[in-house]
């Protein structure tokens, strides 16, 4: 039997070849049952459960909790925790995250009043508060259930801000990286050098030595909170010990001038740096790291060359091998890596075509659900979503008051991608927290300036189509709209296809508006 569905008599079940008694498939023994389960959709189970009450015991007890099993999502910010979820009501929530992914139905939202200074933000997100780095403060949003839906993503809640640069450092002191280390302790990185671990009040613990004289550009740690690595600008490459800020870091030397992003996997004993033309891996020995490459992972075919602008190992508790490597690059492109398989090559490439023929870079990236990764792209503020399974099927969207902004940093979970381009952080959420009462953000966290006069009303640009001959996006505005709320994506087909809330732009391509935020 392929497919179910309920007959015209409620004891029996049709196939697409034979009339199935339910007396039979009550019958059935757990295994055979399960095995049936395994291949079914959500939908298909909801059909199975309704056909009468042992049937729906039994996709209770078997097959909701194989489905979880076989389709889990890296949750960071549900509430409460899904392993506390009834299995029934986390199942619905995958269902409205894969629905909304396939229909392409997504609210979005900025957080937060927009920064004074365009800068070169970083991002962290975890259980309790979403933390931007945004020049030399620290931007801390505690995170609270929401008030209105009892199982749902937080909602983020108005911040308070931490001056860590020293006065007259100008961007020198700008915070380059952010890691969140367990215990409500926090890994900052500054350009100038300065390592330091701060706890849950952002007072600063602990100072790491760093080498003089080189600025640092890219920091990375491990999951865990054991390790820590920074790159600098003169390819130095320093490992520290988080529990041991005492003890001065092992270095050692590229080849190359300068890594563009760098990476700590947990899946092997190694140091990712990515470089230009590859993704180095430094064998991580009882000795110290190994200085030269051990192993080198391509992007483009040779003799093409690119540099990976991040690196994103999958993540735990998800659908995908540890082994599993996901990267963004220059070209515009994100590959796939399985440093399980002897090849140097990605497994696979995902480009958003209008995004490449724009010249556009992608800066970073991230999974998503069970089967989706995204890219932040080098303009625009847009975020490119794809699915693993359909690759040249995807679709992008202009984050909120992104106009000419990279994408620097995203962080993806079950149904949501939290981002920062150069003037703002923002939400996209798929998992329908935008249909609740502040169910994204609070009142006192949204970007809406309530000073705001007749003299200074507030606008929004957003997209109208893609000008064909200029090979650009064309843009108009709307006066009396927050630039915050309400965004516009894009399908990277061009055929025009009858998705909901679809309305087609100039130059033949499809834009999808943002459901509106309660």
């Amino acid at each position: 039997m392929q497919s179910a569905g309920s007959s015209s008599d409620s004891s029996t079940i049709t196939g697409t070849a034979d009339v199935i008694p339910l007396s039979h498939l009550e019958a059935l023994p757990d295994d055979i049952l399960a095995n049936i389960f395994d291949r079914l959709s959500i939908p298909e189970l909801v059909v199975f459960e309704r056909l009468s009450r042992t049937l729906g015991r039994r996709v209770n007890e078997l097959g909701v909790p194989s489905y979880l099993r076989r389709n889990p999502h890296s949750n960071i910010t549900l509430s409460p925790s899904a392993t506390t979820w009834p299995p029934h009501q986390l199942l619905r929530h995958h269902h409205i995250i894969d629905r909304s992914l396939r229909t392409r139905r997504y609210h979005a939202l900025q957080i937060g009043p927009k920064w004074p200074q365009a800068v070169i933000p970083c991002l962290s997100v975890s259980s309790s508060r979403v933390i931007y780095g945004a020049g030399g403060r620290l931007i801390v949003h505690p995170l609270e259930g929401s008030n209105t839906n009892r199982y749902g993503g937080k909602s983020v809640c108005q911040s308070q801000e931490y001056t860590i640069a020293r006065p007259h450092t100008g961007s020198r002191a700008d915070i380059i990286g952010l890691a969140e280390l367990g215990n409500d302790q926090l890994a900052v990185a500054q350009f100038d050098g300065t390592l330091q671990r701060f706890d849950g009040s952002m007072r600063s613990i602990a100072h790491y030595p760093h080498p003089k004289g080189a600025n640092v550009h890219t920091f990375a740690t491990r999951s865990n909170g054991d390790l820590m690595m920074t790159t600098t600008s003169t390819g130095i490459v320093s490992l520290f010990r988080t529990k041991s800020p005492w003890q001065p870091p092992e270095t050692f030397q590229l080849g190359h001038s300068r890594a563009w992003s760098s990476c700590i996997p947990t899946s092997i004993d190694a140091l990712l740096v990515g470089v230009n033309g590859s993704i180095n891996l430094h064998a991580l020995l009882p000795s110290g790291p190994c200085t030269t490459p051990t192993r080198s992972l391509i992007g483009p075919d040779l003799p093409s060359k690119s540099s990976p602008y991040d690196i994103q190992p999958a993540p735990p508790d998800s659908i995908h091998s540890p082994s599993i490597l996901l990267s963004a690059w220059y070209d515009s492109h994100l590959r796939l890596h399985d440093i399980r398989l002897p090849s140097s090559s990605p497994v696979a490439t995902f480009s958003d075509p209008w995004s490449w023929a724009d010249g556009s870079a992608m800066y970073s990236t991230t999974f998503l659900a069970s089967h989706h990764i995204a890219g932040g792209g080098a303009r625009h503020g847009v975020v490119a979503l794809f699915d693993l399974r359909q690759p040249n099927d995807g679709w992008s969207v202009f984050s909120p008051g992104g106009k000419g902004s990279p994408v620097y940093k995203l962080v993806g979970e079950g149904g949501r991608i939290w981002g920062v381009t150069e003037r703002r952080g923002f939400l996209l959420a798929l998992d329908g927290s935008g249909d609740h009462h502040q169910g994204m953000v609070r009142n006192g966290a949204r970007s809406i300036d309530g000073n705001q006069t007749n003299h200074n009303p507030s606008a929004r640009e957003r997209v109208s189509g893609w000008k064909g001959r200029g090979g650009k996006w064309g843009w108009t505005v709307r006066y009396g709209e927050d630039e915050g709320e309400g965004v516009v994506g894009y399908e990277h087909g061009r055929r025009f296809q009858s998705h909901a809330g679809g309305v087609m732009g100039t130059g033949g391509v499809q834009l999808l508006e943002s459901a509106k935020v309660i």
